[in-house]
């Protein structure tokens, strides 16, 4: 973020920067380095986790329930 705000200060200007820098949390001046790394979790990503992980388990218990005279089998 330092660099984009250094560039815009000496006179680099271009859309592309101007997105960047609109795109970038604010919050995120105020931590530093390495937390700024594990912070670009954002909410839409974990929601995009959580709703892969549900398809994932729903998909696995309707393969258990349809072949569930099989699983028992197997299991005893």
């Amino acid at each position: 973020m330092e660099e984009y705000q250094m560039a815009k200060k000496y006179g680099f200007y271009d859309p592309i920067l101007n997105k960047r820098l609109h795109l970038y949390p604010s919050d995120l001046l105020k931590v530093d380095e390495k937390d700024a790394i594990h912070s670009a979790d954002t909410k839409e990503f974990r929601g995009i986790v959580i709703g892969i992980s549900l398809a994932a388990l729903l998909l696995s218990g309707l393969i258990i329930f349809i072949f569930r005279k099989k699983v028992v089998l197997m299991l005893k």
